[in-house]
């Protein structure tokens, strides 16, 4: 079976910190927007945990079928993508990362 581990071998240690920096946010600290029309961090984390799923699943080899275009139901929308009301807190990023 193919794996992706040869050229992420070291990925394990980078989003172990990078979990753990988010997860040791504030909520002031993760609600920085870069500039007035970009989304806060929260929404930017989120977003990419969800991106890094949807990679994986189109590219697997264990998925004989990918689908190439992404379905969204009202119950499964990507954090900042829709809306910036459900506002996730570090815990709940630091899980999704993982």
């Amino acid at each position: 079976m193919a794996t992706i581990r040869p050229p992420y071998s070291t990925w394990p240690l980078y989003n172990s910190r990078f979990r753990d920096a988010v997860r040791g946010m504030t909520e002031e600290q993760l609600a920085i927007q870069p500039t007035p029309e970009r989304w806060p961090l929260w929404a930017s984390v989120g977003h990419m945990a969800c991106q890094r799923v949807f990679w994986l699943s189109v590219t697997s080899p264990a998925n004989p079928a990918p689908r190439r275009r992404r379905s969204r139901t009202p119950d499964t929308t990507v954090p900042g993508t829709t809306t910036l009301e459900h506002v996730l807190s570090g815990e709940a990023l630091a899980e999704a990362l993982d």
